[in-house]
């Protein structure tokens, strides 16, 4: 089973999902367009779109990545741009899934071959960023659901899929790690 490539796929399906029922219910000046200047707070966070809450949590290791674009490409004085955070959590979040089922593959073939092959280095790189940033937007969302709810729950499931990719990845290293010969001296 490759799920490498099936896990992206429904992520895409989520996040098309998630931008359908934005545009069927409504919502879609909310997530699609950045709110006017002036709406006060107090406004904003009365029409907080769930949906992006959604594709933030369903990527929450790429909100990492996304939120300083977001915050580069923003102008002065202005609201958070919606479109860049939900298409930018879509296209990150992309690669993020993709790892996922990197790792999941890897168990799957641990689990029938029983012998556990060499880290590829992109998957390394990938665990020694995504643990990070997870564990910081974990804690910046907050475990307690009082910003969200579904990031909190998002935030739980991605933080056992990281832990358990780091540590599977810090097995295969130590299993292919590479030993000294004292022979030759």
């Amino acid at each position: 089973m490759q799920l490498r490539i099936w896990l992206p796929i429904m992520q895409a399906v989520a996040m098309l999902w998630l931008a359908w029922s934005s545009l069927s219910h409504g919502t879609h000046k909310f997530v699609l367009q950045a709110p006017a200047p002036a709406t006060s707070s107090a406004i904003q966070e009365q029409h907080s779109p769930r949906i992006l809450d959604w594709a933030q949590g369903i990527n929450l290791p790429a909100v990492t990545v996304v939120t300083p674009i977001e915050f580069a490409l923003r102008r002065a004085n202005r609201l958070p741009d919606y479109r860049i955070q939900f298409y930018g959590c879509w296209l990150a979040g992309l690669l993020c899934w993709y790892m996922a089922g990197r790792f999941a593959d890897a168990i799957v073939g641990w689990r029938k071959t029983g012998a556990l092959q060499a880290a590829p280095r992109a998957d390394v790189a990938f665990i020694l960023l995504a643990l990070p940033s997870t564990i910081l937007m974990a804690a910046a969302f907050g475990f307690s659901g009082k910003q969200s709810q579904i990031i909190s729950a998002w935030a739980v499931a991605w933080l056992a899929i990281t832990s358990a990719d780091f540590l599977f990845r810090v097995a295969q290293l130590i299993r292919h790690r590479r030993r000294p010969d004292f022979s030759r001296r």
